[in-house]
């Protein structure tokens, strides 16, 4: 039965399975992972070489009962025949997957070739590879990376491929894998190019490091809003009631446009293109040449309690006088009944922010955080945030310790509480 996950032995310790001899692929899974997008399972303390579970499978039609997780398959593709072929990567589940293959044995040239993008609307999603020219009995390296994010029953994750004279999809058989052994390129574990620091994750550390625009050429650009657009709360929030006050927001990414941004749901394209048209166009008409240069790269969108689209843009501006110069533009405004218009309560850039996290034997979790922390302390210098940890008697690691050596602002407070 092929919808069977077979799983021929699991292990404690990943880098055993590595070195076997087992004639299978490799699969990882991380548990407990909030947020659907890859970029989340890149980001995990424990990727790509120190996983939750670790097993070996004969094929890739795999079944997990397992909620919230990111998952690894990595092996060899061996085809039986010479031709073209497509390779089609297949779920059950609103996920996102991606397929990455290498044009030969070697990690290190894998590109991505086929992905699936979570859609809550659709029940399966699937995406099918171009034609791809493959050898007899040659090896290929490949890499399947898988992030779910909704509770299901069976989640289902499988390979398919078609030969260019097939009509249909047929799953891919056993005889056709090998496994991956790394001592055939390097005694140390490999990270495959494609696992290193994202595109995505190098340009957002690089905003970190452009000026802030003057406030003189983005003030009064929109119109300020009526005080019906104010947020506010219909009824008193009492205590242990705040998470009743969080509200999820929407994305659209400069290089993200056909995936979330650490799970988050995308921005409808027509929309994003039109609000930061409409501010753009704003924004060029008050500043008449004075800019060189317009880069929209971020967009958040967030609806109130009024049911007004509230929207954050950040802009990369290079201006006339300075054109090897960049700015970074950060400007939040409202959708009032169809007309863009800037919030009617003022925005304080300088007030000192609290980061307040709450932790129970989440040791791994809260050093990725506390480093994450020290390199936005270090590129920005902005030293007007603290960190307050909230800890639930943990015993995974010394939570106050961890603190204690390793954020360098000192803006921060433990505190212990019994539960």
């Amino acid at each position: 039965n092929h919808s069977k996950f077979r799983i021929n032995k699991q292990i404690s310790i990943a880098s055993q399975l590595l070195e076997s001899n087992v004639d299978a692929l490799t699969q990882f899974v991380w548990k407990g992972v909030c947020g659907g997008d890859i970029e989340v399972l890149k980001s995990l303390p424990g990727f790509p070489n120190s996983p939750d579970l670790a097993y070996s499978v004969e094929y890739i039609s795999i079944e997990l009962d397992i909620h919230r997780y990111g998952i690894r398959i990595y092996g060899y593709l061996k085809p039986n025949f010479t031709g073209g072929f497509q390779l089609k990567i297949s779920t059950n589940f609103p996920s996102n997957s991606e397929l990455w293959l290498s044009s030969s044995g070697n990690p290190n040239k894998v590109v991505l070739i086929a992905k699936t993008i979570a859609n809550l609307q659709a029940n399966e999603s699937e995406k099918v590879s171009n034609n791809i020219t493959l050898e007899s009995e040659k090896r290929y390296y490949f890499e399947i990376l898988n992030m779910e994010n909704v509770e299901r029953k069976k989640d289902r994750l499988s390979l398919f491929w078609r030969h260019n004279q097939d009509m249909e999809f047929n799953l891919v058989p056993a005889i056709n894998f090998s496994p991956f052994k790394t001592s055939i390129y390097s005694k140390k574990i490999h990270l495959p190019c494609h696992m290193k620091k994202s595109i995505k994750e190098q340009q957002q550390t690089e905003y970190l490091h452009f000026k802030k625009l003057p406030n003189k050429f983005s003030s009064d650009i929109l119109p300020k809003c009526s005080n019906e657009s104010k947020q506010r709360i219909p009824r008193q929030v009492r205590n242990n009631k705040g998470l009743w006050k969080v509200h999820e927001i929407q994305i659209f990414h400069s290089n993200s446009t056909n995936t979330g941004l650490h799970g988050a749901p995308i921005i409808n394209q027509t929309e994003a293109i039109y609000v930061t048209q409409t501010y753009l166009q704003a924004l060029v008409k008050q500043n008449d040449n004075k800019f060189q240069e317009l880069t929209p790269i971020y967009l958040e969108k967030m609806s109130d309690d009024l049911r007004h689209d509230q929207y954050l843009l950040e802009i990369k501006a290079k201006l006339t006088p300075t054109p090897n110069l960049d700015f970074l533009l950060t400007q939040r405004f409202i959708n009032e009944n169809g007309m863009l218009c800037t919030p009617a309560v003022s925005i304080n850039t300088k007030a000192f922010v609290h980061i307040v996290i709450i932790v129970k034997n989440q040791g791994r979790w809260v050093k990725v955080f506390l480093e994450n922390m020290n390199k936005i302390y270090e590129q920005t210098e902005d030293e007007r945030f603290g960190i307050i940890i909230v800890d639930f008697n943990s015993i995974d690691i010394d939570v106050k310790s961890t603190m204690r050596h390793t954020l360098k602002p000192r803006q921060y407070t433990y505190i212990a509480v019994e539960g």
